[in-house]
């Protein structure tokens, strides 16, 4: 599982090919079980792409995120590495090697 808990969101690719197995005349539980995804997913998916004919996921609520997965890794890393290092140099020096700022 991912880190809030969550099960990884499928992507764009796994959505079209979801829809074609649908098409296929496969059933919903196959195709989840495919992608190790709930029944529910598949079907919220297909009801999606019955309703607008496009597999687009919804857009999201929030900031979009400027640091990847790699770069919160590092930062992490970084910190646990480096114990008594503060904070604002930690941003600091990942600023200096990334060129991305983050909040202390």
């Amino acid at each position: 599982m991912s880190v809030m808990g969550r099960r990884p969101r499928v992507t764009s690719e796994q959505r079209s090919l979801a829809i074609g197995m649908l098409h296929g005349g496969m059933q919903a539980k196959d195709v989840a079980a495919n992608y190790c995804v709930a029944a529910s997913t598949i079907l919220r998916l297909k009801g999606r792409f019955n309703e607008t004919g496009r597999d687009l996921g919804r857009p999201r609520s929030g900031r979009p995120k400027k640091t990847s997965a790699a770069d919160d890794r590092y930062i992490v890393v970084t910190s646990h590495n480096n114990r008594f290092m503060s904070a604002p140099t930690l941003t600091e020096q990942f600023h200096a090697t990334s060129g991305i700022r983050v909040s202390t």
